[in-house]
Formats: structure tokens, C-alpha cells, sequence
């Protein structure tokens, strides 16, 4: 069986602005529920968050402002505004297989 794929949510400054803030790379299954890695823009890296991706992704409630995009926007945007590399779909898998205890 083949993980889920990745899919993309960049956040954005407010919703009249094109800044991006932040991007979401995350995953769903039945079987493993949410698994999310976000840029931490005051640590400066990538981290495994999934409640935090939770609430930027389904909570009506928050004021972040996101959008999907697709994984070459995705690169790009975290080139041009967060100024670092997007990890490829092995990095971000190694990173919550290394977060998330084994059963």
C-alpha cells in the first residue's frame, strides 16, 4: 500500500494580500488520521505540527488566511517568500516517521 500523497496549503498575511506567511505540507488516511509538517517562520524551520495544521486547515474559526496550491507553487513559494527549500515528499515523510512513536 502507497502513503497518501502530500497535498499544499500556503498561508497568507491577511486576505487582501498576496504574502505568504507560512506553507502546510500534509497528508490523510483513515488509518493515520492528520500528519503535518509546517514552516515555523520564527524557528525558521520545517516542523511537525499537526494540531497546529488542524486548526489553519478545517477551524472556521481562525483568521489565517490560506489557499491550496499545488507542489511546484508550493517550491516557489517557499523560495521566493520564505526563503528556504520545500522538502521533497521523502524528507517530509522521514521528518513525521521520526515525530510520531511506533505502535
Amino acid at each position: 500500500m502507497t502513503d497518501p500523497q502530500f497535498h499544499y496549503q500556503a498561508l497568507l498575511k491577511s486576505q487582501s494580500s498576496s504574502e505568504v506567511t507560512s506553507l502546510i505540507a500534509f497528508r490523510e488516511s483513515a488509518t493515520t488520521g492528520l500528519q503535518a509538517v509546517i514552516w515555523h517562520a520564527a524557528q525558521q524551520k520545517w516542523v511537525y505540527a499537526p494540531p497546529v495544521a488542524a486548526t489553519l486547515l478545517y477551524d472556521d474559526s481562525s483568521a489565517t488566511e490560506s489557499q491550496p496550491v499545488d507542489r511546484p507553487t508550493a517550491e516557489r513559494l517557499a523560495r521566493e517568500h520564505l526563503h528556504t527549500n520545500l522538502p521533497t515528499p521523502e524528507q517530509l515523510t522521514t521528518m513525521i516517521e521520526a515525530a510520531t512513536p511506533t505502535t
